[in-house]
């Protein structure tokens, strides 16, 4: 049975993601939505350990491009043949999947079909609830505040040039949890910059590693993002470092926080000292993956020179050339690092033939990474794309994730 997935706001990280836990490529994907032939795993627990994607579930059928009468019979059949105990609940979410014009014309008919569907179940003898929202798609706030996973569904339409396959939603990102991991946790800070839990799972994700009977390391690890997903997907062993001791105390904080949460949390420790030094507390070839996001550089204002921005950049590679050096030495062979470079973007105002015309032009310094790494030792992924950046709208500073290995 195929799967499909709605992903998450960086679409091409999301598939490097479900790649590393799985190994499977999509079929066919688009922007927002892909759909794979040959996941194993149950897609409840895949839901739970990704951390960039909204939806997960599986195809159920197709219907032919124009018949909304096969559509609406096929959903009521599929709804009475689940044989819900209790009122049904019930949602319909609309993809463009290769042919948008038919998608918005659906769209538009979204409404109508549901409550079709609703008519023929209620004369079935059924109490139905048809639910609805002002956006094309329900969101995962939605589907859950509803629960319509366990009453009736979400069935998902993804429209191509051949055909709509319909999809039936298996599980929805838990926002309260990922909301609660991020907000809720005692420390939190802004200004020293944090990497978002989501792209903290991501990372680890990417490495390909499975956790069991593994160690992770992130020797920049901050409030302990790293370490915290480290420790929901299972890893045996954590490692952390940072040369800040407030920022070992956060972490501390942290998981300690995460253990009286109820979670599970394995065996870690944590060190003050650079990684530069880390192998004074670390023995060579004992980390399985290290998954981190170093030094970005100090906090961006946006009025930098190039010059300013060159010359920090250059101070990084120096840091990421002889920290990397170092954390080399504590990977076990076959070792994975997933990091994240830093991208610096600063903007130029040029004017145009007529100078009454400005024209504002965006240019990028970052550290060569590849370059740095492959002189250290380390080789890339043929199969991943060191070139995936994840940077928010507005933002001096962008992310690009990247993958190397020992």
């Amino acid at each position: 049975m195929q799967t499909f997935t709605i992903l998450g706001s960086n679409p091409e990280l999301s598939l490097l993601e479900i790649k590393g836990l799985t190994g499977a490529d999509p079929v066919n994907a688009t922007e927002l939505v892909a759909v794979f032939d040959d996941i194993d795993m149950e897609l409840t627990k895949l839901n739970d350990k990704l951390g960039g994607i909204q939806k997960i579930g599986h195809i159920v059928g197709s219907i032919k491009r124009e018949s909304r009468a096969e559509l609406i019979e096929f959903l009521t059949s599929m709804i009475i043949g689940a044989n819900y105990d209790g009122k049904i609940t019930f949602g319909l979410s609309i993809y463009e999947f290769g042919d948008t014009k038919r998608a918005r014309a659906l769209q538009k008919d979204k409404d109508a079909i549901g409550l079709e569907v609703k008519k023929a179940l209620k004369a079935s003898g059924q109490p139905v609830r048809y639910v609805t929202s002002r956006d094309p798609n329900l969101s995962a706030v939605t589907v859950t505040k509803n629960k319509m996973l366990a009453s009736g569904g979400e069935f998902v339409f993804l429209v191509s040039e051949r055909e709509t396959l319909v999809g039936l939603t298996s599980a929805v990102q838990d926002y309260e949890d990922w909301s609660k991991r991020d907000f809720d946790r005692p420390r939190r800070d802004a200004k020293r910059g944090m990497l978002p839990p989501k792209l903290a799972r991501m990372l680890i994700n990417i490495t390909g590693v499975q956790p069991e009977g593994k160690t992770l390391l992130d020797p920049f690890c901050g409030s302990g993002t790293v370490l915290m997903e480290g420790a929901l997907l299972g890893f045996e062993k954590l490692r952390g470092s940072d040369i800040l001791e407030m920022a070992i105390s956060d972490t501390e904080q942290n998981m300690g926080w995460l253990k009286n949460s109820g979670y599970d949390v394995p065996s870690y420790k944590l060190y003050v000292t650079t990684a530069v030094n880390i192998g004074a507390h670390i023995e060579p070839e004992t980390i399985d993956a290290i998954a981190t996001e170093p030094f970005l550089g100090v906090p961006r204002q946006g009025s930098e020179t190039y010059a300013e921005v060159t010359t920090a950049v250059n101070e990084l590679e120096k840091l990421y050339t002889d920290c990397f050096s170092a954390l080399y030495k504590t990977l076990k062979p076959d070792g994975v690092v997933v990091l994240v470079n830093p991208v610096h973007f600063v903007k130029e105002v040029a004017r145009t033939g007529d100078t009454r015309n400005l024209v504002q032009k965006e240019h990028t310094f970052e550290v060569p990474m590849n370059a740095v790494m492959r002189k250290i030792g380390f080789s890339t992924d043929p199969e991943y794309n060191n070139d995936i950046l994840y940077r928010r709208e507005g933002q001096f500073v962008g992310r690009r994730v990247m993958k190397f290995i020992k």
